[in-house]
């Protein structure tokens, strides 16, 4: 009587389970496409200048949240992460420079 319907209380704890878990593998994917990011740019400009600077603004604008249960790594651990990973592949940080023009939004 306390607790209710102790199917739905189940239910409840299978779909936060469930949840947490499908997070937890989102966000897997978000550093794989960091990481993938990352590469690219220093691929096209040999430097990874730039590569923070979107998760910085984020983080600016966001502030703590429970990124343990977001789809997304928090800005800060994408920040930190992506700066460990420049150190420790030796990428050097460079001078930021514009888009190439194909990349670049055409105004109407």
């Amino acid at each position: 009587m306390v607790f209710g319907d102790v199917g739905t209380l189940g239910s409840i704890a299978v779909s936060g389970a469930e949840n947490l878990s499908n997070a937890q593998y989102s966000q897997g994917q978000e550093t794989q496409a960091d990481d993938f990011g990352l590469d690219l740019l220093v691929a096209a400009y040999g430097h990874g200048a730039g590569a923070i600077d979107f998760f910085q603004r984020l983080q600016e604008e966001g502030g703590r949240g429970w990124d343990f249960l977001a789809t997304h790594p928090h800005p800060d651990r994408r920040v930190k992460h992506l700066q460990k990973l420049m150190r420790d592949r030796g990428i050097p940080l460079g001078d930021k420079q514009p888009l190439p023009s194909v990349l670049q939004i055409k105004s109407q």
